[in-house]
C-alpha cells in the first residue's frame, strides 16, 4: 500500500484550547469519528482530504479512519499512522481496511508478539486485491450505499444522545439538587461476563464499545454499562438485545424513571477520578457502589424519563439498524476482498 506520510504528534494532549487531536479511542470500529475530546498545539500537522489513519495498536481489530473535511481541522496522535491516498480510491482503501481479510493480515503480522502492534512497514507490505482504479471504483459503488447508510444511522444516534444530555443539563441544574445519594442506593450492580465473538447479531460491549457479536443476550431489557477497566468514562446505555463483557458492570436502576437520568448523570461525571489501579485504569466495585451523586426531586426525574423515552427508543432502533448494516457490509467485504 502506498502513501505513507508519518506518525502523529507525540506531545502530551490536554483538554484546553488548541488543535483537536484524534486518538485511537476517538475512532469507532467502523471508522467513524467520535467527539474529539483532547487537543494539541496549533502547529501540529493537520489531516487533509485523502488522508487515512491506521492504528498502530489493535486488540480485536486495528481501527482506521478516512478523513472527512466535514470533521473540521484535526490533528492526530502518535499511535496513529497517516497515509495519503492519491492514485487509489480513498474509499476503497477505507473499506478494505475494515474488511476481515485486511484485519486477518494485520493480526498475522503480529504473530508471536506479546502486543498487537504494527508499523508503517507492515502496512506498506499489504497488497491491494484490486490495483486498477476502475476495479476499485466498482467495489466502492457496491459497498458505499451500505457503509453510508450505517454512517447516517450512527450520526443520528449521536445527535439523539447529545440532545438527551443537553436536555439533562437544562432540567437538572445544581440549584435544583435536593441532596446526595449513593449509586448503590439507586441501582443494583451486576457483573458482565466474558463472551467470545461468534459473529451473532447481539452486540458485545466492553470498555471500548462494541467488540463483536453473539447469539445470546443479557436478560435485562435495558441497562447502564460502566467500564470496570480501560476507558472508564465510556458509560453506555444498552437496550436488549445486548451482552456486557467481563470488563463492564451492569447497573439496573431500582426505579424505572432513574434509567435515563442516571445514564446522563454518569456521562457527565469524570469516572477516571475513581481509578484505583496503578497499572491500568480500573474501578473497584466497592468504590463504584459508594459513588456519591447529586439527587433531584422524583417528579423532575419522572418528567425527564417521559420526555426521553421516545428518543432512547429510537436510539435502540438505530443501533439495531447499524448492527444489521455492519454485518451486511462485512459479508460483502468477504465477497469483494
Amino acid at each position: 500500500m502506498e502513501g505513507y506520510v508519518g506518525c502523529g504528534t507525540s506531545e502530551k494532549l490536554h483538554s484546553g484550547d488548541g488543535q483537536p487531536c484524534i486518538r485511537i479511542s476517538d475512532i469507532t470500529e467502523m471508522g467513524q469519528l467520535k467527539k474529539v475530546a483532547l487537543s494539541c498545539h496549533d502547529d501540529a500537522p493537520l489531516l487533509e482530504e485523502g488522508d487515512i489513519l491506521f492504528a498502530r495498536v489493535g486488540n480485536h481489530m486495528f481501527k482506521s479512519y478516512l478523513y472527512d473535511p466535514a470533521d473540521g481541522r484535526v490533528s492526530f496522535a502518535s499511535f496513529l499512522i497517516r497515509f495519503h491516498i492519491e492514485k487509489d480510491n480513498p474509499k476503497y482503501i477505507q473499506y478494505y481496511a475494515l474488511s476481515p481479510r485486511f484485519q486477518s493480515l494485520l493480526q498475522a503480522s503480529c504473530a508471536g508478539s506479546t502486543r498487537n502492534v504494527v508499523g508503517a512497514r507492515e502496512l506498506q507490505a499489504i497488497s491491494l486485491p484490486h490495483t486498477e482504479r476502475s476495479a476499485q471504483d466498482a467495489v466502492v459503488e457496491k459497498l458505499a450505499p451500505i457503509y453510508e447508510s450505517y454512517a447516517v444511522a450512527y450520526k443520528k444516534e449521536r445527535i439523539l444522545d447529545q440532545y438527551a444530555r443537553d436536555r439533562f443539563a437544562c432540567l437538572f441544574p445544581p440549584f435544583a439538587q435536593i441532596g446526595t445519594v449513593l449509586l448503590s442506593e439507586l441501582t443494583v450492580r451486576k457483573a458482565g461476563k466474558g463472551k467470545k465473538d461468534t459473529g451473532g447479531p447481539v452486540p458485545i460491549y466492553n470498555s471500548g464499545g462494541i467488540t463483536g457479536g453473539t447469539f445470546e443476550s443479557m436478560p435485562e431489557k435495558e441497562a447502564i454499562l460502566i467500564p470496570k477497566k480501560g476507558s472508564l468514562n465510556n458509560v453506555i446505555y444498552a437496550s436488549r438485545p445486548f451482552w456486557a463483557s467481563g470488563t463492564m458492570a451492569r447497573l439496573l436502576p431500582k426505579e424505572k424513571y432513574d434509567m435515563y437520568f442516571l445514564y446522563c448523570l454518569l456521562r457527565s461525571c469524570n469516572l477516571m477520578l475513581l481509578n484505583s489501579d496503578s497499572n491500568a485504569p480500573g474501578i473497584h466495585p466497592k468504590i463504584l457502589d459508594s459513588l456519591e451523586l447529586p439527587d433531584y426531586p422524583k417528579e423532575l426525574k419522572q418528567q425527564f424519563y417521559t420526555e426521553m423515552e421516545p428518543f432512547f427508543h429510537e436510539i435502540g432502533i438505530l443501533r439495531k439498524k447499524q448492527r444489521i448494516l455492519q454485518e451486511l457490509f462485512y459479508e460483502l467485504c468477504r465477497q469483494y476482498f
